[in-house]
């Protein structure tokens, strides 16, 4: 019987600066004393992958075969069991990345010094994490059949059914184009667009628990 374990924890830091509204600007940021900006034709200040961010991902696997000799047959049988996790949170858009591109005068510095954003200069977004588990089975039997001095039979069969990631949190939707076009909504999220629903909702499929 074999059973192996893994565990691997990547913590990302940054260097804290300066913020939005550190500088005056009216706008929330998720991550205090941090911005993201870019001056098209001037400078850049962060990228976003350089935030803060924390990854942590273990994982474990249960094996194990049996080995019967009888006559001119090889039994044997076994099996694995395994189950890995992602659980990460980044910080890639929380800051807000603003973009100045010279909309206004024409050079992106120009605008800067004068304080002027053209359109679609903010980008921002929610802290994106990922919860994730999924699970694996894997069982066999086979026969190794010494036929005769020059002749070996090998045959056995495998099941090996799939299980899909699960989403620990929930943060799963699906969308049917029945529903969209009827207009139905979710009850777990009347906010939704039509067409999208949530587990909790009538009829959405459950997936196997891993």
């Amino acid at each position: 019987m074999r059973f192996a374990y893994n565990r691997t924890h990547i913590t990302r830091p940054n260097i804290d600066f300066f913020s939005v509204q550190d500088v005056g600007i009216n706008s929330y940021s998720y991550l205090p004393h941090y911005m993201l900006l870019t001056v098209t034709g001037g400078f850049i200040l962060g990228t976003g992958t350089e935030t803060p961010t924390d990854i942590l991902t273990p994982s474990w696997q249960l094996s194990d075969d049996f080995t019967l000799v009888r006559g001119g047959h090889q039994f044997v049988v076994g099996g694995s069991l395994a189950r890995w996790r992602s659980e990460s949170h980044g910080n890639v858009s929380p800051p807000g990345q603003f973009t100045i591109d010279g909309t206004v005068t024409g050079l992106g510095l120009s605008d800067f010094l004068l304080g002027r954003m053209g359109t679609n200069a903010l980008v921002q977004a929610a802290p994106n994490t990922l919860d994730m588990q999924q699970a694996y089975v894997g069982l066999y039997a086979q026969d190794t059949w010494r036929v005769g001095p020059r002749l070996t039979v090998n045959y056995g069969v495998r099941w090996e059914p799939f299980f899909p990631q699960q989403l620990r949190n929930g943060a799963v939707y699906q969308f049917d184009m029945g529903r969209f076009t009827s207009n139905t909504r979710s009850t777990v999220f009347p906010n939704a667009p039509a067409g999208l629903y949530f587990p909790g909702d009538a009829g959405f499929r459950p997936r196997p628990a891993c």
